[in-house]
């Protein structure tokens, strides 16, 4: 899967396990008009590490590690 597909699946994940845009752009006091852009573009990176270490047991987190262990499997 491309990084940016990767990038975007994430983001829509954590979006909406969150909540959704107007609760996630409350936690990363942003308008919810940027977050929705995030499904598009990805969430940035100093936000990703945020919402990583903030909310570490979210299931969206689950993706990223599924592409990296499909990632090793294809490279070995």
């Amino acid at each position: 899967m491309a990084e940016n597909e990767r990038e975007k699946r994430l983001a829509s994940a954590v979006i909406d396990e969150l909540g959704g845009p107007v609760r996630v752009a409350g936690i990363c006091k942003v308008r919810p008009a940027s977050v929705s852009g995030w499904r598009v573009s990805g969430i940035p990176e100093a936000r990703l590490q945020y919402l990583m270490l903030a909310y570490p047991m979210l299931k969206a987190w689950a993706i990223e590690d599924e592409e990296e262990e499909c990632q090793k499997k294809t490279t070995s």
